[in-house]
């Protein structure tokens, strides 16, 4: 059997971009995994101010053309980082714009067309939910309170992806797109970032947040 192959997408990674502890989970895993025999790297995109070498390109479609992103990469701490320089990344904060769903979807189908080099994806958190629906995906959960919702038609005309997803047993979430939800729903495991976060979710007060995204709050959770 040979090395299996691990792209973990997410929206930051320490050392390069860090908000919160998804940064540091996110940039520690690569080095745990690997005395398991897991080759594994990091993906995100190419936020204003990282420095890597450009090593190729990426097509994907988009809003139902093609388009095209430069790929980088950086080693750091013995961790192989990609990044990818698609629209709408080259700003100062990696969260908190109005158009976030849009850059974070154009991120992650142009991610899908790297992560064909692999034999699984882990996503972390809504930004990379949607891999979940194109690849063997992990999906790991570390703020529930952010799910990534987006209004129906411009996420079809996005994505290119069928309107028959749009229903309760799939994206659909109070008329809008549940990008958590596709995550949960489509990947092969779903993880919380601890195991006492996965018992902190399924406790009544957090119920709010999966009444309508999974039929109920979740009896079982994989902690990773």
């Amino acid at each position: 059997m040979g090395v299996m192959r691990v792209l973990h997408v997410a929206p930051e990674a320490y050392p390069l971009a860090k908000v919160g502890g998804l940064a540091d989970v996110v940039g520690a895993l690569p080095k745990a995994l690997r005395p398991l025999g897991v080759e594994a790297h990091v993906l995100l995109p190419w936020h204003g101010g990282l420095e890597a070498r450009r090593v190729g390109e990426v097509a994907f479609a988009f809003f139902g053309r093609e388009e095209r992103a430069p790929l980088g990469e950086r080693v750091e701490g013995g961790v192989r980082f990609l990044l990818l320089g698609v629209e709408g990344f080259g700003r100062e904060r990696i969260y908190g714009y109005p158009d976030d769903a849009e850059r974070y979807l154009r991120f992650a189908l142009a991610a899908k067309e790297v992560a064909r080099g692999y034999d699984l994806v882990h996503a972390h958190d809504w930004t990379a939910a949607l891999l979940a629906l194109y690849a063997p995906t992990v999906y790991t959960i570390h703020n529930l309170a952010h799910q990534g919702l987006v209004d129906p038609a411009p996420f079809f005309h996005w994505t290119g992806l069928p309107w028959t997803l749009f229903h309760m047993e799939a994206l659909e979430f109070y008329g809008r797109v549940n990008l958590m939800k596709g995550g949960i729903v489509f990947a092969r495991r779903v993880t919380t970032v601890s195991p006492s976060y996965a018992e902190e979710i399924k406790t009544p007060s957090s119920a709010w947040a999966w009444t309508g995204s999974c039929g109920g709050t979740p009896g079982s959770l994989w902690a990773s």
